[in-house]
């Protein structure tokens, strides 16, 4: 913060400033030429906007999670808040005291370049507010990729007794042999396992065995590495 004071012709003398814990700053002790009598006045000190740390450059693939620290601070101490302009993939968490978070979960279908911006705002009547931009790439998953993905999801389906063990494991077996094949590039026979990994869990959603949006998220995920070998979209 700083003052700034213009003295004029005739204004010779000391002057001595104190700042308030109210952000004011007091001017004491100021006696002009040819009197006894000191001068005494307040003036108010700016208030400045936030301060946020910077984000470089993003990167992430298709299928995974990724979080991304926001850090803002204000030089009052002013409580602040947080708003974001981002991708649907991506939401925003607001901890509080300038703190926060992008939470960013890109389908298999969000490869591409994103630029995204935060805002730290503060609490006061003027809402003196700072911005950073960053940008986000999603990278394409390879279908390797793809099928580890899917792998991951059913175990935690499992873990949290979703799925029962003996339809993780089966479904889990149809991914081991499609990934098996890829490896050795034989994409015809890959491509089958897939297909018969959508007809299995399409029936243990009709039959009540998997959630049908878990069941659907599974599916996609078993298309985009379809799609990602060639075979069209199913």
């Amino acid at each position: 913060n700083v003052v700034h004071w213009l003295p004029t012709l005739g204004d010779g003398g000391s002057v001595a400033w104190d700042l308030s814990d109210d952000g004011m700053a007091v001017g004491r002790s100021w006696t002009p030429p040819h009197s006894e009598d000191p001068v005494f006045w307040t003036a108010r000190i700016a208030n400045a906007p936030p301060n946020i740390v910077a984000v470089p450059h993003q990167t992430m693939v298709e299928g995974q999670h990724l979080n991304i620290s926001i850090e803002a601070s204000d030089p009052e101490g002013e409580p602040l808040s947080l708003s974001a302009e981002i991708p649907l993939f991506c939401t925003l968490v607001d901890s509080g005291h300038g703190s926060g978070r992008l939470e960013c979960n890109p389908g298999y279908e969000d490869g591409g370049n994103y630029s995204l911006s935060v805002t730290a705002t503060e609490d006061t009547p003027e809402q003196l507010s700072a911005t950073i931009e960053f940008l986000l790439t999603v990278t394409d998953a390879m279908p390797e990729e793809v099928l580890e993905n899917i792998s991951t999801e059913i175990e935690q389906l499992v873990d949290e007794g979703v799925v029962s063990s003996g339809n993780g494991n089966a479904l889990a077996r149809i991914l081991d042999s499609a990934l098996d094949h890829i490896e050795e590039d034989k994409v015809q026979p890959a491509l089958g396992q897939l297909k018969a990994f959508i007809n299995s869990v399409n029936a243990l959603v009709r039959s009540g065995r998997i959630p049908a949006e878990e069941g659907q998220a599974l599916i996609d995920a078993a298309r985009a590495a379809i799609e990602g070998l060639g075979g069209g979209r199913p």
